[in-house]
């Protein structure tokens, strides 16, 4: 049988319509900056040929950028939920991600080529990671809980695979 705890109503969870944590709201900023981060490094001529940034790139900026203030939004109203944190890391790892790529290029000389690895390492590391939280995000929806505890062994398993595959991806 699941516990159900008594839920709080949503008007004394938040104080104002912005929520009692408006700062979070100032995160999701970072995302669409990260891609103005790259687009500079490309516009300098030293973005590789065969990896120009398109519009394929420009959408997946987009959708980091709904989710980082989809989960921004939900923990200024209701601090420490389970699925907005996810929301939030998702688009805030996918950001990271492009300008850790952006970085990893501008280090790519002869000097800083390790430099530019561990970028582009990190890069990769960031969007596996990402990837990894939104099957979470669905197991916690909508509460930020697990639906039983019989849901416990596959949420460790889905920790375990986020550490696996962003170590994979890194390596």
């Amino acid at each position: 049988m699941t516990n159900v705890r008594p839920s709080v109503p949503v008007e004394e969870q938040s104080r104002s319509s912005l929520g009692s944590r408006p700062y979070l709201l100032l995160l999701p900023v970072l995302v669409p900056l990260s891609g103005v981060l790259t687009l500079i490094v490309e516009s300098s001529g030293r973005m590789p040929a065969e990896e120009p940034m398109d519009s394929t790139d420009v959408i997946w900026l987009i959708m980091y950028t709904v989710a980082a203030a989809t989960g921004a939004v939900i923990l200024s109203h209701v601090p420490r939920h389970r699925v907005g944190l996810a929301q939030l890391l998702f688009g805030l790892l996918g950001g990271f991600a492009v300008a850790f790529y952006g970085i990893s290029v501008l280090l790519a000389n002869a000097a800083a080529m390790s430099a530019a690895a561990v970028g582009e390492g990190v890069a990769a590391a960031a969007v596996t990671s990402g990837f990894l939280l939104l099957p979470a995000s669905i197991l916690l929806f909508p509460t930020g809980e697990l639906p039983s505890r019989r849901w416990r062994p596959l949420a460790w398993l889905m920790g375990l695979g986020v550490v696996i595959g962003s170590f994979a991806s890194f390596v």
